[in-house]
């Protein structure tokens, strides 16, 4: 979905910045891509980026925790003994919370991905962390998300309007999207 917004944004006109983990999509046409491997870097490129953005747009599904420890080798099975695998866990950053704590001008639009609950969840995510719109998108819909060229979202606004969308290609859903931004940039 991020590529599909990138594309759509510099097809309009826009100076583009596409922040990506790792992925085997192509660049799009007159977009900027700095790639990172892990959540902090991520944050690390979007705080950079941020300032002098007007626009930020966040599709990526960030985990949210990461593993204190990794390793470059493989673990192998036999150094555990047959006794139980820890894996211990860190908060990775919230890099839109973080964001919009950091907002002036720019206009924040959040994905958030429900499995229940879904326009409830988004609202609360999209006041806890100063957005100004939300694109909430359910991954048991048919045609919608990851893996797929489509995708079914509702967008949620900051003064509390719903749009449900129907299943659309990916590059028409980012269409419709930058099309209630550009309001909200006046």
């Amino acid at each position: 979905m991020g590529f599909a917004v990138a594309a759509a944004a510099a097809q309009r006109g826009a100076k583009v910045t596409l922040i990506s983990g790792p992925v085997s999509l192509r660049t799009p046409r007159n977009v900027e891509r700095i790639d990172v491997r892990t959540a902090k870097e991520m944050a690390a490129a979007v705080m950079a980026e941020f300032p002098s953005a007007d626009v930020l747009v966040m599709t990526a599904a960030v985990a949210d925790f990461a593993p204190i420890r990794s390793s470059e080798q493989k673990i192998k099975r036999e150094l555990k003994a047959g006794g139980p695998f820890i894996l211990e866990l860190t908060e990775n950053p919230d890099i839109l919370k973080a964001a919009g704590a950091k907002k002036t001008h720019q206009k924040i639009i959040g994905f958030a991905l429900e499995t229940e609950n879904g326009i409830e969840n988004a609202r609360t995510k999209l006041h806890a962390k100063h957005l100004d719109m939300i694109v909430l998108n359910n991954p048991l819909d048919e045609g919608a998300g990851f893996g797929s060229d489509t995708n079914v979202v509702s967008v949620i606004t900051a003064s509390g309007t719903v749009e449900q969308f129907p299943r659309m290609a990916k590059f028409d859903v980012a269409n419709a999207l930058l099309s209630r931004v550009t309001p909200l940039l006046t």
